[in-house]
């Protein structure tokens, strides 16, 4: 039985499995029937979800992780059937932090960092600074990209972004993608 961990670099070839695989893997994951108040909040801030790919954590944070998660698989399928000129990317799932961006291509020349999140629309702006920050000081790739849930802007949100930089917007629900550039 797979995990999280043979899914580190993502192609065309595994793509659509790991996809599969994420999916079944959550689809489990509920809420205790019948809780309100203190209870309610106490089992989301406090008890281990106990399944999914992070059993070990509370409902509140393997939510965080896996949307992102999620976004970050339906982004690296975009990207591996785009005609950006790569085809296969190391990725970080969750907290991982094994390696300097989200998603950075295999070949290195020319290259692509990408750095992943799920925002709700009030928080948006303040993480894509921090987040473009990031990746003006640290990445040197000649393709700089942030990977976003889609209904954290409008749509007709238009950033202002350098030339190599541009932003995914994912829609998890319907697959579909709009891309933003300078």
């Amino acid at each position: 039985m797979p995990d999280l961990s043979d899914f580190s670099c993502l192609h065309a070839e595994n793509i659509a499995d790991a996809i599969s695989w994420y999916e079944a893997q959550i689809s489990g994951i509920s809420l205790p029937n019948n809780l309100r108040g203190i209870e309610l909040f106490e089992t989301l801030k406090r008890n281990a979800v106990g399944e999914g790919p992070y059993p070990h954590t509370t409902l509140f944070e393997s939510s965080n992780r896996i949307m992102t998660d999620l976004v970050l698989l339906y982004g690296v399928q975009w990207l591996v059937n785009s005609e950006l000129p790569f085809s296969e990317f190391n990725v970080d799932f969750g907290h991982a932090n094994t390696q300097g961006h989200d998603v950075m291509s295999v070949i290195r020349s020319p290259s692509l960092d990408a750095e992943v999140f799920n925002v709700a629309p009030t928080f948006f702006q303040g993480k894509k600074g921090k987040t473009l920050k990031k990746m003006r000081k640290d990445s040197s790739a000649n393709y700089q990209m942030i990977i976003v849930n889609f209904d954290a802007v409008s749509e007709c949100y238009q950033p202002r972004l350098r030339e190599n930089e541009t932003i995914l917007l994912v829609d998890i629900h319907n697959n579909t993608t709009r891309l933003l550039e300078a």
